[in-house]
């Protein structure tokens, strides 16, 4: 349905919105991790925030070297955001391309880098090529950052 004309006691919605949206600063930065023991691919992470909160996620397509490796990227966020108890939103994985036992849980290591903690069972036996995309993400409120 298409309005002609706006009515009375109706605000003009248009220059309401992009006032509210003014208001609203937003910023976002992305920052690649380094990939260690041997492993190949990328690691990405991507945060925003404002003033009160932050949204961050952190993606890649990692090959690890053998079945033995756990540990494969250090935090893109390191100097943003301690790695110590993040709050992940849903699930943090590997996923491996074939579908098959499709993903493999990932959080942070003690020392602060990505680790894949299911490096066992079917899912990492010897007919399995150690690659998978990853996925993991974060909210929470400003206060968790560093900067």
């Amino acid at each position: 349905m298409a309005f002609k004309e706006i009515q009375p006691g109706q605000a003009d919605w248009l220059n309401v919105l992009n006032d509210n949206l003014k208001n609203n600063k937003w910023d976002r930065q992305t920052n690649a991790g380094t990939l260690i023991n041997g492993c190949t691919g990328w690691v990405s992470g991507t945060i925003g925030y404002d003033a009160d909160m932050y949204v961050a996620c952190i993606t890649g397509w990692v090959t690890l070297p053998n079945k033995s490796v756990t540990e494969f990227s250090t935090n893109p966020f390191d100097g943003i955001l301690d790695s110590k108890d993040l709050p992940v939103v849903g699930s943090a994985f590997m996923g491996q391309p074939s579908g098959q036992n499709n993903f493999s849980p990932m959080k942070f290591s003690t020392d602060g880098n990505l680790s894949v903690l299911g490096n066992t069972g079917s899912q990492w036996d010897e007919k399995v090529t150690y690659t998978g995309w990853i996925s993991m993400t974060f909210v929470g409120p400003r206060s968790q950052m560093k900067i």
